[in-house]
């Protein structure tokens, strides 16, 4: 160890206790291996452990996530929330959940109409304009968006005569 290098050996950082310079430096700094309450064993600079940018192997973050995902977080606002006009539910494991576990409530409850999941190409059209009105018998679904583009253009050709 460097002659005016501080020993962090045994010292406590958030979760992580010091074991023993790991033999490696970054910047001239002495890289620590620490190990983590949770068990798991990392090497952390010395500048980021007094600085107190690193308190855990990672798994602090990971526990403070959870208690703010869902109805934890000060966002929240019951699994349903209104993008791009649509009403999307939260339905974590849905086959078609996009990358926050929410799906768009039409297709649900076009779902629970037909007793299954609609397969990624059907589309479902809200018959009144109407894209918050999920009403079942407001819903019509086509096989895909080619059915359904040709559907408009059929009732704009209709309306053409009016």
């Amino acid at each position: 160890m460097h002659h005016n290098a501080k020993d962090l050996t045994g010292l406590r950082f958030g979760k992580l206790t010091v074991v023993k310079p790991n033999g490696e430096r970054i910047r001239g700094r002495i890289v620590w291996k620490c190990r983590c309450d949770c068990g798991n064993v990392v090497s952390v600079p010395s500048k980021r452990l007094l600085n107190g940018n690193t308190q855990s192997c990672g798994c602090l973050f990971t526990e403070v996530m959870k208690d703010r995902m869902g109805a934890k977080n000060p966002n929240w606002k019951g699994g349903r929330q209104i993008r791009f006009g649509y009403a999307f539910i939260i339905k974590h494991g849905h086959p078609g959940a996009d990358c926050w576990g929410y799906v768009q409530e039409h297709r649900l409850v076009m779902e629970k109409k037909i007793g299954r999941y609609l397969n990624p190409g059907e589309t479902v059209h809200h018959l009144d304009g109407n894209k918050l009105n999920n009403a079942p018998d407001n819903l019509n679904l086509f096989p895909s968006t080619a059915d359904h583009s040709a559907y408009h253009r059929k009732l704009e050709r209709i309306s053409e005569y009016d």
